[in-house]
Parts: C-alpha cells; sequence; structure tokens
C-alpha cells in the first residue's frame, strides 16, 4: 500500500487507484481441454509470425506476371465502366 488515503465509492470495496492496493483480481476462467489447447496453437502461430515479419527487411514487391495481368484486368474494368457512360450518355 502506498500510504494514500482510500475513499469507498458506494458498495465497492475501496481500493488505491494510484497502486491498485485492494482493487479485486478477475477470477480465472476455467477453460476446456479444446480451448486451451487451441489457445496455446494460437500463440504459438502468432510469435512464429511475428518472428517471420520482424526478421526480414522491408521490401518494395517487384513486378511480376500476376501483378501485371491484374493490372491489365483492372484497365479493362475500368475502361468498360467509362464506356458504358459513354455509350448510356450518348443514347438519350
Amino acid at each position: 500500500m502506498c500510504g494514500k488515503p482510500l475513499t469507498p465509492a458506494g458498495n465497492y470495496p475501496a481500493w488505491c487507484p494510484d497502486c491498485e492496493w485492494g482493487a479485486p483480481k478477475p477470477a480465472k476462467e476455467k477453460q476446456r481441454f479444446l480451448k486451451r489447447r487451441v489457445n496455446r496453437w494460437s500463440a504459438r502461430q502468432v510469435e512464429a509470425l511475428f518472428k517471420q515479419v520482424s526478421g526480414g527487411g522491408v521490401q518494395r514487391p517487384g513486378w511480376s506476371l500476376a501483378r501485371l495481368v491484374s493490372y491489365a484486368l483492372a484497365l479493362v474494368v475500368h475502361l468498360s465502366c467509362v464506356a458504358l457512360l459513354a455509350v448510356g450518355s450518348g443514347c438519350s
């Protein structure tokens, strides 16, 4: 306890907001076997991903065939929308 005065609030127990003396501890949730296993597996996956990401430097992706095809497809889609707008506005 840090020695500061405690002020109770209503029906709640008195506790110190500076050092958290007297604050109730959260009840531990009893986890089932499968949930514990999934949580441990998930924690391992997060750690592995963090090590993988933090280990390498920042690199800008290069131009690949997939990137060129996706840009070409996006260009076709956008140009077809513009063409439809032009044809639609010319009909009236």
